[in-house]
């Protein structure tokens, strides 16, 4: 994905909004020149990064289901070989996953600020 010039994105987005609430004889109202831009620059940046976030969120579940798996696989072939299952890597494996469940958390949060 090309990265945008945010500075000609707003300065489109500016003129834009200019043009429109002069057409509707409210350009004198600054509060609503600046929701409008408010709106406009949300919108884009929402519509820019909405892939990008969509695409980080299914490696988070990739990941998530390797280590899933892992600790599975620990604990199916400690009991398969009769061995003690290893405290430390499981610790590893948990803090792991709760580390990538924190990231999770985070990402959704982003997904909605955004509105996708």
């Amino acid at each position: 994905m090309a990265k945008r010039n945010w500075n000609e994105v707003l300065r489109e987005i500016h003129k834009e909004s200019k043009k429109q609430l002069s057409e509707s004889n409210e350009l004198s109202n600054s509060s609503s020149l600046q929701e409008l831009l408010r709106d406009k620059v949300i919108n884009q940046l929402s519509a820019e990064i909405s892939p990008m976030l969509q695409s980080g969120r299914s490696n988070q579940i990739s990941i998530s289901d390797e280590i899933d798996k892992a600790l599975d696989a620990v604990a199916a072939n400690a009991e398969r070989d009769g061995v003690d299952i290893d405290p430390e890597l499981i610790e590893y494996l948990v803090e792991l996953s709760g580390s990538l469940h924190a990231i999770e958390s985070a990402w959704q949060r982003l997904i909605s600020l955004t509105n996708i």
